[in-house]
């Protein structure tokens, strides 16, 4: 992202890693870390399609990330 800002590859695998650290710190317990890289990768995965990335996969993942984000905010 550093080199090419609009590269929107590069903003959906950044949500992809933001997810993974999202549910490792839920694992943990660490409920507010997790909160905060789950809205983290949501907005990767929202700069991914603006820049054009319109993949299903995308939509799938801001859905995981969203989804795994109402869950913790349900408890």
């Amino acid at each position: 992202i550093g080199l090419n800002e609009k590269y929107s590859t590069a903003y959906n695998n950044k949500g992809i890693a933001l997810r993974s650290l999202g549910e490792i710190e839920q694992k943990r317990g660490n409920t507010e870390e997790a909160i905060g890289y789950y809205k983290e990768a949501v907005k990767a995965y929202d700069e991914a399609i603006e820049l054009g990335l319109k993949h299903p996969y995308v939509y799938n993942n801001k859905g995981i990330a969203l989804r795994s984000l109402g869950e913790i905010e349900q408890k």
